[in-house]
């Protein structure tokens, strides 16, 4: 059974329930990320054209870019959402970079607040478009 980013974003949410747990907070956050992502990725099909890598890199850092730098048939609207959730997941990114690999570091809970907060406005900003 195929799987949706609502459904990462419930997880994200049920594990974020138990943060008391150094695990539980990095796998919220980067379950969280995952979420944001591929709701970002669905998001940019709905757009009359995708915007355009600057440089190379990996399909993550790819989407950010193509995101921050909307293609000009997009309307002002589709182009000040597409820049606002390239920023938003862009700083997901990089928290989940920091859960996945970083395991010398400690997680607390203000960076797991933070990243279901902004796996939360990337929900918001790309709400209505494909739902």
């Amino acid at each position: 059974m195929a799987i949706e980013a609502h459904d990462l974003l419930r997880l994200a949410n049920s594990y974020g329930a138990q943060v008391g747990d150094e695990a539980s907070r990095r796998s919220t956050i980067s379950r969280a990320y995952y979420a944001s992502y591929h709701r970002c990725r669905r998001w940019e099909k709905t757009l009359p054209e995708r915007g355009r890598a600057r440089t190379p890199g990996g399909v993550h850092d790819r989407l950010i870019q193509r995101l921050r730098y909307p293609n000009a048939q997009c309307d002002e609207q589709q182009k000040e959402r597409s820049i606002a959730v390239s920023k938003l997941l862009e700083a997901s990114f990089d928290r989940r970079i920091s859960a996945d690999y970083e395991l010398w570091k400690c997680i607390d809970e203000k960076t797991v607040i933070q990243q279901l907060e902004a796996t939360r406005q990337v929900f918001e900003q790309c709400a209505g478009a494909d739902s």
